[in-house]
């Protein structure tokens, strides 16, 4: 058959109609929308210490933020620069931290909250800097705010829409006049739950939308300031037609509505990942936002200009390790683990001679082993996983067994549960467990596993089979066996149970006078250890728990400048040392991202 003849015949002259068309349309669609544009991160200008709260000016060309200096106990103050580039200039420098600033609509005035040692206090001050004005205070609660933004402008600029704290009631949003006044409640947070907070109203002045903490604290415990356990709602500015955006009951690390009012844009961290997210606030499932960093918070977006802000937070963590025995355990800290990653999660082997942790030096989320003086260290999975978590040894030290989350060259979600050989030397091997299976740990005999399933705790064959479920209580997790292989002890909300191995009564072990975090408990022949936070001392110490006495004693306060940071600990075999990770290097820096849709 000729060419000629060939494009002559009905079916390939459709065919080639269609493509003339769709050619067109999109030849078309570039003319009209432009050419298409792919986010594009800038570098700002930063100074050491923490930056925080971003907000920008009406036009889009200035940014607003908190800043301290380096040092924890440094108070924030405001600080405004250009999105061009050049320094940033201090607008205030009280003695008291100066939080989330909220630029007026007409550009003139910003408004932030003030915390000074008694009193939370809302106040407005000029944008090119003078003596800033108090609208309203109230009681500062206990913990104090942190600098999750607390206020906003209603589009006329005649009010502000504040966080309200109240003795024996939860946070609530307030809306109070500019010019100031009495507060009026707007937001009604059930009983039992830890309140409302980030007020933020939409572009076109009708919707408010806010973050409301439940008082459900499972899931995640990853944020210094505890907001885990939140989820977004909105409603109108009169706190009516209230309806619940996500479902999700995690941390949240403040809001945003894009520019067009279609979307909310929050910091969250869901499906075990802390990015950027936006959900439609028609409803609907959140996306991830491709221009996320490190551990992203407070976005704001830019009335017009297509320009998104956060901080990022790149952190590093390091393996410590200190001597119990020592005189004074606190002064024996040394720097066992360092590298260009993340280095955390450690754990000994049976024997005390090596040490496994989660390392991030390669690039990706891997498991790493070496001597227990971390000499030989060496990688022994290369699973590309978005997340691992914190191994668990056999008893006989051969395999470790591992929680894998997604991996980064499928982009898959699913977890999997792998038995890895100690020394690299074999592939791992699937154990057969549910599909959301994860704080897996080892049996002393090496005959069971015990896992979360469900959000309860269960049992099973190291093979995975025979399952048995051994708790009812949504939320259970962490499950350790004891010594003696009689009770498996797990964590409830902030205190310890056990519960014993054929399954039966539970019942609470220790009830600490402070937070006991999650993920951070040993069982040993004679009791538990286990970690404790004071966010109020900010301190955190390793206790013991006499099973005998029923007493607990603390062992070592760790020395760490962040006590939040210091997240795992395992004790060697032996009880004579510790190994516990903890951020080594931080800066929390603002990130600006150009043409953001």
């Amino acid at each position: 058959m000729s060419s000629a003849a060939f494009f002559r015949r009905p079916a390939v002259v459709l065919i080639l109609g269609l493509c003339l068309i769709g050619g067109g349309v999109s030849v078309l669609s570039r003319l009209v929308t432009g050419p298409s544009t792919e986010p594009k991160r800038v570098k700002l200008p930063h100074e050491d210490g923490a930056e925080a709260s971003p907000a920008f000016s009406p036009d889009g060309k200035r940014l607003a933020f908190s800043a301290r200096e380096a040092g924890r106990n440094a108070p924030y103050h405001l600080r405004v620069r250009s999105v061009a580039g050049g320094a940033a200039t201090q607008l205030t420098g009280s003695p008291a931290s100066d939080l989330g600033p909220a630029w007026s609509p007409d550009g003139a005035s910003i408004a932030f909250l003030r915390v000074d040692e008694d009193r939370a206090r809302y106040m407005v001050l000029p944008a090119g800097g003078g003596e800033p004005r108090q609208v309203a205070d109230f009681p500062v609660p206990v913990p104090p705010p942190t600098a999750q933004p607390a206020v906003c402008w209603t589009r006329d600029g005649q009010s502000l829409y504040v966080v309200q704290w109240a003795k024996a009631q939860p946070p609530s949003i307030a809306v109070v006049s500019a010019a100031g006044g009495a507060p009026r409640r707007v937001t009604q947070p059930p009983a039992g739950s830890h309140g409302d907070s980030s007020p933020a109203i939409s572009s076109d002045g009708a919707t408010l939308a806010f973050v409301r903490q439940s008082s459900d604290k499972t899931g995640h415990d990853n944020d210094s300031d505890g907001r885990d356990g939140s989820d977004i709602f909105l409603s109108d500015l009169s706190g009516s037609n209230l309806r619940r955006l996500t479902f999700e009951n995690t941390a949240i690390q403040g809001i945003s509505w894009s520019a067009d009012g279609r979307d909310v844009i929050y910091a969250a961290n869901r499906v075990d990942q802390h990015k950027l997210w936006r959900v439609a606030a028609s409803g609907g499932s959140p996306r991830n936002v491709l221009a996320s960093g490190r551990n992203p918070a407070f976005p704001a977006v830019a009335p017009g200009g297509h320009r998104l802000a956060f901080t990022e937070t790149p952190a590093l963590d390091a393996i410590w390790r200190i001597d119990l025995t020592a005189s004074n355990p606190r002064s024996s800290a040394r720097l066992l683990i360092r590298s260009d990653g993340r280095e955390y999660a450690p754990s000994w082997s049976p024997d005390g001679k090596r040490i496994a942790n989660i390392s991030s030096q390669t690039g990706n989320l891997e498991i790493w082993v070496g001597d227990a003086d971390a000499s030989h260290r060496a990688p022994i999975t290369h699973l590309k996983a978005f997340q691992i978590s914190r191994p668990s040894w056999s008893p006989d030290g051969r395999t470790i067994l591992v929680v894998v989350r997604g991996f980064v060259t499928t982009s898959s979600n699913s977890i999997d549960v792998d038995r890895v050989a100690s020394d690299g030397h074999t592939e791992p091997a699937r154990v057969q467990l549910p599909g959301d299976s994860h704080q897996i740990s080892w049996s002393h005999d090496g005959q069971r596993v015990y896992f979360q399933s469900m959000g309860q705790l269960w049992k099973a064959r190291a093979d995975g089979q025979q399952q048995q479920k051994l708790t009812n209580n949504w939320g259970d997790g962490e499950p350790e066996e004891s010594a003696d292989g009689q009770y498996v002890y797990f964590r409830r909300e902030r205190s310890i149970w056990r519960v014993p191995t054929a399954g039966g009564a539970e019942e609470e072990v220790i009830a600490p006078d402070h937070d006991a975090r999650f993920a951070a408990f040993q069982t040993a022949a004679a009791g538990l250890y286990y970690l404790e936070l004071d966010r109020e001392e900010r301190t955190a110490a390793i206790r013991f728990y006499d099973l005998q006495s029923k007493k607990s004693r603390e062992l070592v306060r760790l020395p760490v400048t962040d006590p939040s940071s210091a997240s795992t600990f395992n004790v060697s075999p032996d009880g004579r040392y510790v190994l516990y990770s903890s951020v080594d290097h931080v800066q929390t820096a603002l990130v600006l991202t150009e043409n953001f849709r």
